[in-house]
Formats: C-alpha cells, sequence, structure tokens
C-alpha cells in the first residue's frame, strides 16, 4: 500500500498496481473489501475530503471519486 486515508469505518487504500480498494473496518478483526477502481497504471496516494475521494495514478493522473 502505497497511501490510506481511514473515513469512518471505511479505508481507502492506494495499492499500486490493485488500483484503490475501499475496505470496510468497522470490525477490525474481519475487514472486507468494499469496492474497488482499477486505476491505469499504479495508485500512489489517496486523500478523503468530504464525499470526494483524490487518487494520484502514477501515468493515469488525478482521479476524483464520488
Amino acid at each position: 500500500a502505497f497511501g490510506v486515508a481511514v473515513v469512518g469505518d471505511l479505508a481507502f487504500v492506494a495499492d499500486g498496481e490493485g488500483g484503490l480498494r475501499i475496505i470496510d473496518v468497522s470490525d477490525p478483526a474481519r475487514p472486507f473489501e468494499r469496492g474497488f477502481l482499477d486505476t491505469p497504471d499504479a495508485a500512489l496516494g489517496v486523500a478523503v475530503v468530504g464525499d470526494l475521494a483524490f487518487v494520484a495514478d502514477a501515468k493515469g493522473g488525478l482521479f476524483i471519486l464520488r
């Protein structure tokens, strides 16, 4: 993982070649993946502000997700 942003019960993980992973951590003993975004290259960072997630991708640039 290259970057993590936690908001409430969700962890947004910039997972390099794995893209963006959204993990439900409401039960830390049993985290599970809620969703993902397959970015064109490597997801290198993530930040969450309000209801927007900003994902930095090595070659794809910046993705803004709602």
